[in-house]
């Protein structure tokens, strides 16, 4: 199972990171860092599989692309700014971290607005407004 190589790569980057630490305090950062995008790049493989089963979905049930695609791009904003805010927040720059998550949810809003105006135009709609 994946989920068990994602755990060895974390044990493994955390073993060496603390050993790294202790012996290149200077290349710590890199080593985590290293880890952390070696995981990412490994989870990135299977987000083929995963887009192609949600086009399925979509044109199985002939649901509207433009409310699907903005939704599946808030959550790589999310994902990515978590894991942005976390190695700056273990870095030591709780700073940077703020802004990051600041900074996604502010993207993620400003691509949901098209959505949100559509969603109104229909309640309008219905309603006969």
């Amino acid at each position: 199972m994946d989920i068990f190589k994602i755990f060895a790569i974390a044990i493994t980057g955390t073993v060496l990171y603390i050993f790294v630490k202790q012996h290149k305090p200077e290349l710590a950062t890199a080593v985590q860092t290293a880890t952390v995008l070696i995981i990412f790049i490994f989870v990135l493989s299977h987000a083929g599989g995963i887009i192609s089963e949600i086009r399925n979905i979509v044109e199985s049930y002939s649901l509207k692309t433009e409310f699907i695609s903005p939704m599946i791009k808030a959550l790589g904003i999310a994902v990515i700014t978590q894991i942005t805010a976390d190695l700056c927040k273990d870095n030591g720059n709780s700073s940077a971290s703020v802004k990051v998550e600041f900074a996604g949810r502010i993207l993620i809003i400003a691509m949901m607005l098209p959505m949100l105006k559509a969603v109104a135009d229909f309640a309008i709609d219905l309603i006969g407004g």
